[in-house]
């Protein structure tokens, strides 16, 4: 499991949403107040996050080539701007008025 430490540093990070989702708080709330993090514990925290997405993808590309191809291609679709796509707005799309005549049962 997780060291106190790592429980922490999650909760006070996601507390608000988590608690959102049902999950009850083990330490945030209960036996400590969140973590308040600086922008220099933040530049910390996205380096060490950096270095450890860079150590994965050396071991990977040696240990299992294949999944190493499929993540960095998943990896590069999902860096795609979003201002690259086609506009999908109400005046430039091809869907039909009427998606009943489709005969989807989900639509009646």
């Amino acid at each position: 499991g997780l060291e106190d430490d790592e429980i922490q540093l999650i909760e006070s990070i996601a507390f608000e949403t988590m608690e959102k989702l049902g999950y009850k708080a083990h330490l945030v709330g209960v036996t400590s107040n969140p973590t308040i993090f600086s922008v220099a514990d933040i530049k910390k925290y996205d380096e060490l996050n950096l270095e450890g997405i860079n150590k994965m993808y050396e071991d990977l590309q040696k240990d299992n080539p294949g999944d190493f191809e499929r993540r960095k291609r998943q990896s590069e679709t999902l860096s795609f701007l979003p201002a690259l796509m086609e506009d999908w707005s109400e005046n430039h799309n091809s869907f039909r008025e009427d998606v009943t005549e489709l005969g989807a049962p989900f639509l009646s």
